[in-house]
């Protein structure tokens, strides 16, 4: 894991626009890339914003992002490129991410907000430790402490 730098726009936003991400995220459309390179700058320049950059064999695998609501909670999301998806990365990251933030002192609870389709990320956030706590309409959420 690393922090995010702002030559990592360009991949965290073909990401974002990838179909399948689209399908699953609160925003379904697509970004153009001046909404996005506007949106990361502000999202690293925001001391309550932390973004990582997972890594693999040196080249970039994905991205988790946490953003701090109140106290020592935040909440995270997370990408996988592409072409690093059905390879068991996606715990991993969510997991390194997780303790990155957390010693770091950035969070200690996280939050996520699911879609109840994306079965995937369901899986990956509980094998990451994470508890699904309600539904609200489409939207699962899960918790996990530090």
């Amino acid at each position: 894991m690393r922090r995010a730098i702002v030559a990592d726009a360009h991949d965290i936003w073909r990401w974002r626009n990838d179909e399948t991400t689209r399908a699953v995220s609160r925003k379904a459309t697509a970004v153009t890339w001046e909404e996005h390179r506007v949106w990361f700058e502000q999202r690293l320049a925001n001391l309550d914003s932390l973004i990582l950059i997972g890594m693999a064999d040196e080249r970039t695998v994905g991205v988790v992002r946490f953003d701090r609501t109140v106290d020592q909670t935040a909440e995270v999301s997370i990408n996988l490129a592409p072409d690093a998806r059905g390879q068991g990365l996606g715990k991993e990251l969510l997991r390194a991410g997780c303790a990155f933030a957390s010693n770091d002192g950035f969070a200690a609870i996280f939050d996520a907000e699911i879609r109840s389709i994306n079965l995937s990320s369901q899986r990956i956030f509980e094998q990451a430790g994470f508890v699904r706590l309600e539904t609200q309409g489409p939207w699962l959420r899960y918790q996990r402490s530090a």
